[in-house]
């Protein structure tokens, strides 16, 4: 069936591995009582089928927060598509400070415990806490 965490155990997670990221003003919002920890390779599946990271990028209206909307999204919708997937997926969006200014990207929990971000605008868009450059967490949906 796959690993299984209630909300409070995803945010202690959370909190724990992004302990060095979260300022004091970060908020992270959970909508469900339980999630589903998702296999990094289902992951890497759906970014590939639904071919996220050949979206093209246009300032304002397709920028930064909705790549991360569209891959939020799209992991939704595999939620529904594969009844296997009882819960919620461990994954959604996150917004804080990159070196060039504020930034959208996705973060998820995976079924080994790790939290691990999604750019959807690089090649290579996977990245664990240490190699992700978002220096300070302003907010984390899932």
């Amino acid at each position: 069936m796959g690993v299984i965490l209630n909300s409070f155990d995803v945010e202690t997670v959370l909190r724990t591995q992004l302990k060095d990221k979260l300022g004091l003003a970060s908020q992270i919002h959970l909508a469900d009582e339980e999630y589903w920890l998702t296999p990094l390779h289902d992951v890497i599946d759906l970014i590939e089928r639904e071919k996220i990271f050949n979206l093209a990028y246009r300032d304002d209206v397709h920028d930064c927060d909705d790549f991360a909307h569209n891959l939020a999204d799209a992991m939704i919708r595999s939620q529904w598509k594969n009844q296997k997937r009882l819960k919620p997926h461990a994954f959604g969006e996150v917004w804080g400070l990159v070196p060039e200014g504020g930034h959208a990207i996705n973060i998820m929990i995976n079924d080994d415990g790790a939290v691990r971000f999604v750019e959807p605008q690089r090649d290579n868009g996977i990245m664990t806490v240490a190699e992700c450059d978002m220096s300070e967490i302003w907010m984390i949906r899932i």
